[in-house]
Parts: structure tokens; C-alpha cells; sequence
């Protein structure tokens, strides 16, 4: 019940309080049921073991709350499975959750996607291009909606249910007071006296007061560190006997601090009203209170006949009642005589006192169980969960798309960026210079860093103007050029020309080309330029006949239609190290864009820390929807990262490599005032690790891209190529978390945290050290297990890809790694004797890498190093391989080979 309470809030079905509040009576409820058990298991000991059992079983019931929020979590997979699907997170990716003004400020930043201050439905839905069920309004409070008033009225009704069961105990104390002042005080004469005999049978220490009061009242008792007696006036004419046996019994409360322990249980009774477990279990604790007591005096030497035959002359006698049975602790009422004097009566029955022992290793249980209840977390058995499918995800995402449902129309294929597209008998022979199996090649580039996108009938791939495919341009011009190729038989359809910026290298790295891909959606796509430029093309080109976007243009058949064009630098004052290579993703109608913010060229130099590293615009109307500058003056080198987005538990999240080394994870959506909105950052570096020159240090920045796979982030960490070897780190990250959720802190020698630095976060020479994060998501962690070059991580330019949990990235030493993507196991490196710039390929049961000797190697998806084929492409292959509609597509490093398996 508590679980599935707990499912419906985070869906915003039922508020969290509420969700909470069940949880813990359900716990409760356990919890009683649990000293009913133990009770009716010590039926046959004494009633003092019994009325223990209770009284810590309502101890326990008032501390579960607090322990429940301050311990942490363990759970424990006992329960049904309920949700949708284990892949439940992917399926809300375009599922709004509606919200209005009221309901927003609340679930921002939860699990809704919406800034604070809320938006309207049509607004978060239109923006992001999401339609879908599920939808929760949460709106004017109705009760037919899951409205707000609904619950407030429950939570108003617990609230006046606790105030009025605590009222007679207020009441009982008001009365208690009345009683005191009408009372005579005779502790100094022989009823004080008798009381002193009686303490001190008892091995009672504490102060006693004897009241007289003039009304027939019942006898009764209170206080734990001050003792007061109240007997009514005709006690004075009680013989010798009855008074010891009335005093002994009152005195016996005392000494077991039962008003104490009758105020505390009233208390859990009343936080826990409308479970009548709570009431059933105050009751029995009362009974087993006074037959306790009643215990104690017959321990006393007084015969049970005799003080059975007390007990009813009292009941008989006296009509006036206990005074409160809440402020005070009564001797005999008529409710439970007859089993008292059946109990006073029965000589086999136990009457053993409490021993330390007994109430030590009963603590310890009570302990023991508490935390139990409080800390065990149910969640769905885990063998119910279905297998996660990447490809299944991929295509789901890509049908979103207007484009084909087997073609890779961006970076990767998809917003989640693991590269596992659908494919049917992908070649695992071909020979590019005899053309076994090759459909198609166009030459490309001199050099080509760019990979191969495929959408709606055309191929489109970044390079440099080697090619010379205008003849405005010839070949000896330095361009970066976005080539554009007939799908079906690689006929050269047009080209995007970028000249040159006139500050160089610096800026614009000669012969590079474009090496980012575009994102394409129907008849338009958008990518990253050399020239630090956000550009919208038209995917035909001229081939209509007219312009449709800036006027002026160069116009003709191989020339590209531009729609619009965002210059970074220019509105956005950012400064590239060197060259741009986001490729873009977009979530609905907001395009997700890294600037390449980075050094100048004496490498030391930021000009630009407070410019933008990472923002959002609108892909229609070029509208700056936000920015932020998290990597500031930390960055260490470029930023050459793309973004990624995924919906986890509901949480929409923009997930950006910073070059400052840090993994960032924002709302597509902001602050609703331009700014990002932070869920949680997280430091991919050891906090001692440094950054020097030349890739000397240990400190790195984020090259890869992060990959999204069955709910958990997994990223490398690397540097510039140029930077040569080194360890590297490669990290799977749990997405749930919010803040700091890096796997260490720094601080300083006085426990503080210490500022986020850019060439070192921790400098131990200082007094400062790194501590674990108790806010840590790191889930593994894979670098170096053993002393050897194949044992390590080395730094990556690559993005893992992962299939049926086997996860397969590539260094920049030349390894491929194979790991366990759920434990961070490693299964098995191949060394490829080369470095490999790109990222594996997994289609069918196939994994396809390639390195800077040209070979592309392919392997047998498999736990086991099983290696098919190594096939050479003529040149360095720096891209990495992709398939779409049952061909793969490979480049080298100035050619692109189109592949199929009857070369047709």
C-alpha cells in the first residue's frame, strides 16, 4: 500500500506528504502487529514483561517518523512489480504533465517539467513537442480531479482528529490541578508515614505526597520524580492492611513511571487515531499495567485472597471514579476487575519482576525493530523488471522525428546518444578497393572528423573543401563544408561553405572542416559550423527553385538554402578553442547547443570566462530561450562535447560535458527568466587531479558524449588528441540525485568547502583533502585495476554505446574495453595497436570500432572477446561507423564508403 502511494506521488497523483504520512502508518501498523505477536508469544510471563513489550512497541510507533527521515534507505526488493514497464522513464518522454499556476510552484523542480512559477499546459507542451496520456491537472482544488482541496481536507481532518483525542488528556491535567487545590496535604502524619514504610518495600527513593481529598474518589497516583497519593477522606478510617495494599499498588506505578508511559502511549494513540490497532494496543498495555502493579504487592507478602477481597471493597465502596485515567493512574476500575482478581487469584501464573537483563535485551529488540521498519525501503521485485532495449528506445525517439524510421537523422542517432541503430544482415565482409559489398563512395576532405547522419533519402557528413565540389570554391581553399549525398546512390546534391575566420587557428583550426553533425527533423536541419555558428538549412537545398530563408545568399543547385544563422561568438561573445564540434539535439522545438567556449592560443588565457557554454534556443523563430556559464573560469582547455536528453523518473534533464571536467545536468526548459536551471553537476576528476600544459597533468576535460542507458548516465573523460596518453576515468552515474553529486568534496583544513578551481580543486599542500560525498551518484567507477597498460583506462575521445548491458568504449591508447554496464566489471581490452578517435557501433550482435590505421574491427556482441573480422578502410578512420535502413555507413579520413550486404 505505502508503496504504491509512494508510485501515485511521484506521478503528482497524491501529494508526497500524503504518501509519507501512509507510509508510516502502514510501518505502524507492522510495527503493532509485530507486539501483538511477541505479547501473545509471552502469554506466559509475568505482566510486567508483557506491559514492556507495549510500552516500547508505542515508543517505537512515536520515534518511527523522525527515524525514518533521518536513517538512510535500504531497500529491499519484496514487492510486486506495479509500474508500466521497466522502461517506464523512456515511454513519459512525450507525456506532459499539466499544471496550473496553483499546483506549479510545487512540483517545479520535482518531477514536472515546468519553471517555477508555472506555465501553461499549452506552453510546456507545444514548446517541446510532446502530446501524449498520463496527464494529472492538478486545478481549482475539485474533487472530481486529483485536486489539491481533496487532499488539504485530509490532511485538515488528521489534524482535528490528534487535537481531539489529545483534548482529554489536557482536560484530566486541568482536573488533576482542581482536585490538588481541594485536597489536604498529610504526608506528615501516619499516612505519610505508612507511604514511607511502602517506598521503601518497594526500594522507592523519590519524595512522597499524600493528599486527602473530601469526595469518595478512587484512589489514584502520578508523578515520576515526585510521587503524589490521593485517597479519598475515608481512607483514614481504612484498616492498616488495606492502606499498605492501596499504598503498595499506587507506589508501584510510581516506581514503574506507568503515568509516564500511559501519556506517551495516549500521545502515539492520538498522531496514530485512525488505526485502531493503536487504541486495541493502549487497552491491553492498561490491563497489563495494573495486573504489573497488582504483581508488585502480592511480591509484598500480602495474601492474594486478601487483597482481591481490597480491590472489590474498594470497587464496591468508592462511586466517585478516577478523577482522569489520562493525568493520573487509577487503582481498580470496573472494566477490568474480574480478570485482575481471576489473575491476583491464579498461583500458577508468574509474577517475576523486570530484570536489567530482561529490559536491556528488550531495548535491543525494540532497537533493532525500529530501525528495521524505518530504514527497509520496498521496491519492485527486480526479476519482474522487463530487459531494457536501446534499439527499441532509439527507434521510439526517432519515430518522433518527420523523418524514415530506420534512418539516423543526428549524433548518435537520438536524444539518448547510444549508438545501437535496427539493422538486418549488416556486412561483416567488404573490400574497399575491389568494392565487394560497397553500394556507393564519394570522396570527401582531406581530412574528415565529421559523422555520418542519414534522414529522408540524403546523407550528410562535415569535412573540409578538399573535395572541391563548387567551382567558386576550388579545392585549395580552406572551407569547412556540410556535403550533402543522395541516400540511394551517393550523387552529390549540395554543399554548405564556410569560410575561414579571419582570426585563425586560434578560432578556426586550418583544414579541419566541420566536425559536428547536423540534426535533421523533416525539411530542415540545424548543426554547429566552423565559423562558431548555430546554422538552419533547408534539407533540399535549391532543388525547389527558391530561397527560402536569408536573402542575398548565394544562390544554386549545389549551393545550401540557409534559413538562419545564430553566430555564437558574434551574439553570445563565446570564443572557441581552436574549432566547434557540438553537435546539437533538440527536445521538441528547443535545440540544445554547446558554444566551445575555451582558451586562447597561449593555452593559458580564457577571454571570454563569462560568456555562455551552454544554452537553448528556439529552432523556429531563433528565440534565446537560455543560457549558462557553470564552467566559467575552470574551463581547462576547448569544449567539445555534444549534449544529451533523457526523461528519468520524470525528470526532464539537459545533460552537458562542461570543459571545466564536470558532467552538468539542467531543465530543457530554465529558470523561465533566461538562465539554466541546475539539477545536478558532477566532478568526472579525482578532486587531487591536475591540470598542466600539454597533457602532462592528471586533470581532464569531457570530450564524449554522455550516453543514456536504462535510467543511468555514463560518460569519459578525456583531452585534446594532441595531448598524447593518459589515465583516464570512465563513470556511470545515477540521475535521480539534485546538487553536488560528485564521488568527492573538497574542503578545506577547517572542514570547508573549497572554491571550484581550475587547474586543481584540492590542494593538499594547504591543509585542504578530499572527503567522500555522502551525496555521491556515482554508481562505478572504472580507471585502473591493475598495473597493467591493458588494465587501464585511458583518456577518451569516444562515447561508450551499450547492448544487452555490455558496454564497449574506445581510448585514445588504442584499447576497447568491454564492461559489465551494470557493475562496471571489466569482461575484457583488445588492443588495437592504434589510437581510436571514435565510438563503437553495436547493430545485431555485432560491434564495429575503428582506429586511426584504418581498420575497422568487429567483434561479437558477447561478455567474451569473440573477434569476427578486421577489415583496413585505406585510410585513418577517425568518425565512427553508423547504419541506417541495413547499411553502414563508414568514413575515412577522406572518403565515405556506403556499405550493404549485396553491395546494392
Amino acid at each position: 500500500m505505502s508503496w504504491i502511494l509512494r508510485i501515485e506521488a511521484m506521478t503528482a497523483t497524491v501529494p508526497v506528504w500524503f504518501a509519507d504520512l501512509a507510509e508510516i502508518a502502514c510501518r505502524g501498523c507492522l510495527l503493532l502487529i509485530v507486539a501483538f505477536s511477541l505479547v501473545a508469544a509471552a502469554r506466559r510471563a509475568s505482566a510486567a514483561k508483557r506491559h514492556f513489550i507495549w510500552v516500547s512497541a508505542f515508543v517505537a510507533l512515536l520515534l518511527l517518523p523522525l527515524v525514518s527521515i533521518v536513517a538512510p534507505q535500504w531497500h529491499v526488493r519484496i514487492l510486486p512489480w506495479r509500474a508500466a514497464s521497466a522502461n517506464s522513464h523512456r515511454s513519459m518522454w512525450n507525456q506532459p504533465i499539466e499544471l496550473t499556476a496553483d499546483g506549479a510552484d510545487e512540483l517545479a523542480g520535482k518531477n514536472a517539467f515546468i519553471p517555477p512559477g508555472g506555465s501553461s499546459t499549452s506552453s510546456t507542451t507545444a514548446d517541446l513537442g510532446v502530446d501524449g496520456a498520463a496527464v494529472v491537472a492538478l486545478s481549482n482544488g475539485s474533487w472530481g480531479s486529483q485536486g489539491l482541496t481533496a487532499w488539504s481536507l485530509a490532511g485538515l481532518a488528521w489534524g482535528v482528529g490528534v487535537a481531539a483525542t489529545l483534548l482529554p488528556l489536557f482536560v484530566g491535567l486541568i482536573r488533576r490541578r482542581r482536585l490538588e487545590l481541594e485536597s489536604r496535604d498529610v504526608s506528615n502524619g501516619m499516612l505519610g508515614s505508612l507511604a514511607c514504610e511502602s517506598a521503601v518495600q518497594l526500594g522507592l527513593t523519590v519524595r512522597i505526597r499524600i493528599l486527602l481529598h473530601p469526595a469518595s474518589v478512587m484512589p489514584v497516583s502520578w508523578g515520576t520524580w515526585r510521587a503524589t497519593l490521593l485517597l479519598p477522606a475515608e481512607a483514614a478510617k481504612w484498616t492498616r492492611e488495606r492502606l499498605r495494599a492501596v499504598m503498595l499498588h499506587e507506589l508501584g506505578h510510581v516506581k514503574r513511571r506507568d503515568c509516564l508511559a500511559q501519556q506517551l502511549v495516549h500521545l502515539a494513540c492520538s498522531l496514530n487515531w485512525f488505526n485502531p490497532l493503536s487504541w486495541l494496543a493502549s487497552r491491553r498495555m492498561k490491563m497489563e499495567r495494573e495486573s504489573a502493579c497488582d504483581d508488585l504487592v502480592l511480591e509484598q507478602g500480602i495474601e492474594p485472597a486478601d487483597y482481591a477481597e481490597v480491590l472489590l471493597s474498594i470497587a464496591k465502596t468508592i462511586r466517585g471514579g478516577a478523577p482522569s485515567s489520562l493525568a493520573v493512574v487509577a487503582m481498580a476500575t470496573p472494566s477490568t476487575l474480574e480478570r485482575r482478581v481471576r489473575m491476583i487469584l491464579d498461583n500458577r501464573r508468574s509474577r517475576r519482576p523486570l530484570t536489567v537483563f530482561v529490559v536491556s535485551l528488550g531495548s535491543l529488540v525494540a532497537v533493532g525493530l525500529l530501525l528495521a521498519l524505518a530504514v527497509v525501503q520496498p521496491v519492485p521485485a527486480q526479476e519482474k523488471k522487463e530487459k531494457y532495449e536501446p534499439t527499441a528506445s532509439a527507434l521510439a525517439d526517432i519515430a518522433e522525428l518527420k523523418v524514415g524510421k530506420n534512418d539516423w537523422p543526428q549524433f548518435f542517432g537520438w536524444k539518448g546518444r547510444n549508438n545501437t541503430p535496427e539493422g538486418v544482415n549488416i556486412p561483416t565482409k567488404w573490400d574497399v578497393e575491389k568494392g565487394l559489398n560497397v553500394k556507393w563512395k564519394v570522396k570527401l576532405g582531406s581530412q574528415t572528423y565529421g559523422n555520418t547522419v542519414v534522414a529522408n533519402g540524403k546523407v550528410y557528413i562535415g569535412t573540409n573543401n578538399s573535395g572541391g565540389y563548387i567551382s567558386r570554391y576550388p579545392s585549395r581553399v580552406d572551407l569547412g563544408c556540410l556535403l550533402c549525398f543522395d541516400e540511394k546512390t551517393g550523387e552529390f546534391l549540395w554543399q554548405h561553405s564556410n569560410e575561414k575566420l579571419p582570426t585563425g587557428r586560434v578560432h578556426d583550426w586550418p583544414f579541419q572542416g566541420i566536425c559536428s553533425a547536423p540534426f535533421v527533423d523533416g525539411d530542415r536541419l540545424w548543426y554547429v559550423s566552423s565559423r562558431g555558428e548555430l546554422v538552419c538549412l533547408d534539407a533540399n537545398g535549391f532543388a525547389d527553385g527558391k530561397n527560402d530563408g536569408i536573402k542575398g545568399e548565394i544562390e544554386g543547385t549545389h549551393e545550401a538554402d540557409v534559413i538562419w544563422r545564430f553566430d555564437m561568438m558574434g551574439d553570445l561573445g563565446s570564443s572557441q578553442h581552436n574549432m566547434c564540434s557540438c553537435s546539437v539535439t533538440c527536445v521538441g522545438d528547443v535545440l540544445l547547443v554547446a558554444t566551445g567556449n575555451g582558451v586562447d592560443e597561449s593555452h593559458i588565457n580564457l577571454p571570454a570566462p563569462n560568456a555562455p557554454s551552454f544554452f537553448a534556443i528556439d529552432r523556429n523563430t531563433k528565440k534565446l530561450l537560455w543560457t549558462d556559464k557553470s564552467p566559467g573560469a575552470a574551463i581547462l582547455h576547448g569544449q567539445w562535447s555534444s549534449p544529451t536528453f533523457a526523461v528519468i523518473d520524470g525528470r526532464p534533464q539537459a545533460l552537458f560535458a562542461g570543459g571545466d571536467g564536470w558532467l552538468y545536468s539542467f531543465d530543457p526548459k530554465g529558470d523561465g527568466k533566461g538562465n539554466a536551471k541546475l539539477w545536478w553537476k558532477f566532478d568526472a576528476n579525482p578532486k587531487e587531479s591536475k591540470w598542466i600544459l600539454g597533457g602532462r597533468g592528471t586533470r581532464n576535460n569531457i570530450i564524449a558524449t554522455p550516453v543514456v542507458y536504462d535510467g543511468l548516465i555514463y560518460c569519459a573523460v578525456g583531452q585534446d588528441p594532441e595531448h598524447g596518453e593518459g589515465v583516464g576515468h570512465l563513470w556511470c552515474i545515477d540521475p535521480t540525485k539534485s546538487g553536488d553529486v560528485s564521488p568527492e568534496l573538497g574542503v578545506d583544513a577547517n572542514g570547508k568547502p573549497t572554491p571550484h578551481r581550475r587547474l586543481q580543486a584540492v590542494l593538499t599542500n594547504n591543509g585542504e583533502k578530499a572527503i567522500p560525498n555522502p551525496n555521491s551518484a556515482a554508481v562505478w567507477h572504472y580507471s585502473k585495476t591493475g598495473p597493467g597498460f591493458e588494465q587501464t583506462m585511458h583518456r577518451s575521445c569516444g562515447t561508450v554505446a551499450i547492448k544487452n548491458d555490455l558496454l564497449y568504449i574506445a581510448d585514445f591508447s588504442g584499447l576497447l574495453h568491454c564492461l559489465d554496464a551494470k557493475s562496471g566489471k571489466p569482461n575484457w581490452t583488445y588492443d588495437m595497436f592504434a589510437a581510436s578517435w571514435g565510438s563503437p557501433l553495436i547493430v545485431e550482435d555485432k560491434v564495429y570500432i575503428g582506429d586511426e590505421d584504418g581498420d575497422v574491427v568487429i567483434f561479437k556482441l558477447s561478455a567474451k572477446q569473440e573477434m569476427i573480422a578486421e577489415i583496413n578502410m585505406g585510410n585513418a578512420v577517425y568518425s565512427t561507423p553508423i547504419v541506417a535502413n541495413n547499411v553502414l555507413y563508414v568514413s575515412n579520413k577522406d572518403t565515405l564508403f556506403a556499405i550493404s550486404a549485396d553491395g546494392k
